[in-house]
């Protein structure tokens, strides 16, 4: 909603109460929202098909993309009342401008979005907070983590307060008629209201720096290669971005979008770590699939006699059984091949062909043996 041109002014250029932002409005937020919609189906997918586990980070973000699905509903329904367009105060109002016959309605949506945006932005950060509860294990940060969860829901409590009785009777809050000077209820003066809401806002700020920095130490003590602690650091840290619109926010119609940018950013910022076995998955198969195409191309017609497609080998092929991609297909200097298949599971399969008298302890005297190696990943 933008506010009307000045009474004692001079009339409105031509188009102003043409002009809506809305559609622009609702672009931005769909849009992130959708992003943040597919990142949590993936998580949803890695959690309990590929790795058969489901936490309690999980389950406050699922209630934090419940709450962003009920927001967006919301913040579309505000749009369609008049959100990002001018107020028309003219005795014969513009029928494309914001009409004051919707105002009743504007405030009491408003008034419930409010409400249900703390409690997205604190479910937010309470699974990104127990998220990293499970890399602070048995470290200094454990016990800090801790308390900043307790004053999370503390603060998210007392925030949630704030806006349910900012006027007694409540119903003030979204019904004009009853604030002064039309009505008798006791609201917050306006210079309350504005302090209320500037320490949110450097609460909100600190938090979001917070959990978008403090994964930095926690990753770089962990067992990984480089790679990926430099690519969970940087996913993690997209929470700066969060914490970048926490910052910028404008009045009114621009200063809700804002609000809904970063609440979906910051869903997008907490999924993309949990997805990296799925990335890992995918980039395996298209290297196998680029690896086995390129052999294919350059493989000896004595070997090309068992490749289909575009060069993979597959198990059981013509015999109506089960198969796989190779991971790769290469041709040693000595005239050897070797082929590996990567299992879909939690270990990896390796299936050599070997000449006679070359392999690994006791299968390196039989011809056409099989290894199998697993690797065991130990979880806590």
């Amino acid at each position: 909603m933008s506010g009307p041109p000045p009474p004692s002014g001079p009339p409105p250029p031509p188009g102003y109460f043409e002009e809506d932002f809305g559609p622009r409005l609702l672009a931005i937020d769909c849009t992130l929202f959708g992003i943040a919609a597919v990142t949590t189906i993936l998580r949803i997918y890695v959690r309990v098909f590929l790795l058969k586990m489901f936490g309690l980070d999980d389950w406050l973000m699922l209630t934090s993309m419940a709450l962003a699905t009920t927001t967006t509903a919301l913040f579309i329904k505000v749009v369609t009342l008049g959100m990002g367009r001018h107020f028309d105060l003219s005795p014969m109002p513009n029928p494309h401008a914001f009409l004051l016959a919707n105002i009743g309605d504007y405030f009491k949506y408003l008034y419930v979005y409010a409400i249900l945006i703390i409690f997205a932005y604190s479910s937010i950060k309470l699974s990104i907070g127990f998220f990293l509860l499970r890399l602070a294990d048995r470290t200094q940060w454990r016990t800090f983590l801790i308390c900043v969860l307790v004053f999370l829901v503390a603060f998210t409590i007392g925030s949630t307060m704030a806006i349910i009785f900012q006027c007694i009777p409540v119903r003030a809050a979204y019904d004009l008629a009853l604030k002064p000077p039309f009505g008798t209820a006791r609201c917050y003066p306006l210079t309350t209201f504005k302090t209320i809401g500037v320490i949110n806002s450097a609460i909100n700020i600190f938090t979001d720096a917070l959990f978008a920095l403090l994964p930095l130490p926690l990753v770089f003590k962990l067992t990984l290669p480089l790679r990926t602690k430099l690519g969970l650091s940087f996913c993690m840290a997209l929470g700066l971005f969060a914490t970048a619109t926490a910052i910028y926010k404008t009045p009114m119609h621009w200063y809700y979008v804002w609000q809904q940018v970063e609440m979906n950013v910051g869903i997008t910022a907490a999924n993309l770590p949990t997805l990296k076995p799925l990335f890992a998955r995918w980039f395996t198969g298209l290297r196998t699939r680029v690896e086995g195409y390129a052999y294919g191309r350059s493989a000896p017609s004595t070997l090309q006699s068992g490749l289909k497609g575009n060069g993979y080998l597959k198990a059981g092929e013509g015999k109506g059984e089960g198969s796989f991609a190779l991971s790769s297909l290469a041709k040693r200097r000595d005239g050897e091949v070797e082929w590996a298949k990567r299992g879909a599971g939690d270990s990896d399969e390796s299936i050599l062909r070997l000449e006679q008298g070359v392999g690994m302890g006791r299968e390196s005297g039989r011809k056409g043996g099989i290894v199998r190696t697993t690797d065991v990943v130990i979880r806590r």
